[in-house]
């Protein structure tokens, strides 16, 4: 698998530093240095934890924030000609879980959009239309951001409404931007709002939604983002476009060489809302640690987002009740002291990871870790799984198979392996260590 570690900027002799710690891991094939603070890392490790523990633990690098990367087999973007020299036949996952880094860019071997006549498009990035989100009533906690989100719509509506009477309130932009850190949910949310928007216009079947991310528009050549970016403006004019990680554009710095494509499309995004304020209506999402530099890089730009909405980290009660709801959903079935037992490994993680901690994805981690005990639990019981459940014929012996194989016990939740970071399963049998002893680690459901 191919990984990207990010650990900031490096001086010649602090690159010198960081090749050789890469160079003593033995599970690290090969790797290349490109840009100023990034390095691409070729392992047959699953789980890269034990890199960014050997980075951040690493004295010459003052425990840096490091960030890792996996790369997927769509994935381009903003490489250069050594790095695609080097990735040449290299083993990609076919599809990331999810990236902090664009996973794609939009080029000749990007499937085109589909007209709805059935043709295609080639000139067009492909991009995914929204028809439909959760309502602000879904969200689990949020009270505050709802309650500000439901403001902000009803502002943009007066004014929207007060500039067809020939009233100037405002600047006139209803662009909306979405802050805050990982797993806090800034994609569902900016998706609802945009929703929101749409159903309050004025031809709502008229209005078209797209989801938009930096993959969809960074492409191979300079030069070419731009014009991917003014074609998706252009196709969005009457509807609304969600850019997710707008941040992203920006990942290697701005003054970095490569950051010119990222720059690129933030001034076509710039260009095209100054002259034609709305049309469309842009709702990004960003990191909020990235905000300066996004404002750096294009300083018109934050005048044209006035709309602002700050995501706070959730609380490990607010986690505990997001797991619970996704047990609920899921159908299963938790056993007393489960939910307990999720807040406490959520309070030890948010304590060890600090500005890393992830929010609702440490929520997934532990939720798949747990699933994929379940499945053990029945491979382990020799219970032919596809044969009993093709063999429900009725609501009733649908609901007792889930019983059996959906029952979470406290001893099915993981705890944190204190060496790797990662989700490790509890030791409660000898089948559950290897030989020496040592826990036997989950599949990693994601980076």
């Amino acid at each position: 698998m191919i990984f990207s570690i990010q650990c900031g900027p490096h001086s010649p002799d602090l690159q010198s530093k960081v090749e050789d710690l890469l160079a003593a891991e033995k599970n690290i094939k090969g790797w290349i240095r490109y840009l100023d603070s990034a390095w691409l890392i070729d392992t047959d490790v699953a789980n890269p934890e034990g890199f960014r523990e050997l980075l951040r633990n690493a004295p010459e690098l003052q425990s840096p924030r490091v960030m890792i990367t996996k790369f997927s087999s769509v994935y381009t973007g903003w490489l250069n000609k050594n790095v695609w020299n080097w990735l040449e036949g290299k083993k990609f996952d076919e599809e990331p879980k999810y990236s902090h880094l664009p996973p794609a860019p939009a080029n000749a071997n990007t499937p085109a959009v589909k007209k709805e006549n059935g043709g295609n498009d080639k000139d067009m990035p492909a991009v995914e239309e929204i028809t439909q989100a959760q309502s602000l009533d879904d969200y689990i906690g949020m009270d505050e951001i709802k309650h500000q989100a439901n403001l902000l719509l009803a502002g943009i509506r007066f004014r929207a409404a007060a500039r067809k009477i020939g009233m100037k309130l405002d600047s006139g932009f209803d662009n909306i931007l979405l802050k805050g850190s990982p797993g806090v949910g800034k994609t569902s949310l900016a998706k609802s709002v945009a929703m929101m928007l749409k159903n309050q216009s004025p031809a709502p079947e008229k209005t078209p939604v797209a989801f938009v991310k930096a993959a969809n528009v960074v492409a191979r050549y300079l030069g070419q983002s731009g014009d991917n970016m003014q074609k998706l403006l252009d196709k969005y004019k009457d509807g609304i476009i969600v850019f997710d990680e707008i941040d992203t554009l920006l990942m290697h710095g701005v003054q970095s060489g490569a950051d010119a494509y990222g720059r690129q499309v933030l001034d076509t995004i710039n260009t095209h809302i100054t002259s034609s304020p709305n049309k469309p209506v842009i709702v990004a999402t960003l990191y909020e640690s990235r905000e300066n530099a996004l404002q750096k890089a294009n300083e018109g730009l934050a005048s044209r987002f006035p709309n602002t909405l700050l995501l706070s980290d959730y609380d490990d009660t607010t986690l505990k009740k997001i797991f619970e709801k996704k047990a609920e959903t899921a159908g299963l079935t938790l056993e007393s002291g489960v939910t307990d037992e999720v807040q406490k490994l959520v309070t030890e993680l948010r304590k060890v990871k600090k500005d890393v901690f992830a929010n609702g994805r440490e929520i997934d981690n532990i939720f798949s870790a747990i699933v994929n005990t379940l499945a053990e639990k029945v491979s382990e019981s020799g219970t032919d799984i596809t044969t009993r459940s093709a063999a429900c014929q009725t609501d009733e012996d649908r609901a007792q198979l889930r019983k059996e194989i959906g029952l979470v016990t406290v001893a099915d939740v993981p705890m944190r392996d204190p060496k790797t970071g990662g989700l490790t399963r509890k030791p409660t049998s000898q089948d559950r260590v290897d030989k020496r002893g040592k826990l036997l680690p989950f599949p990693t459901p994601g980076i």
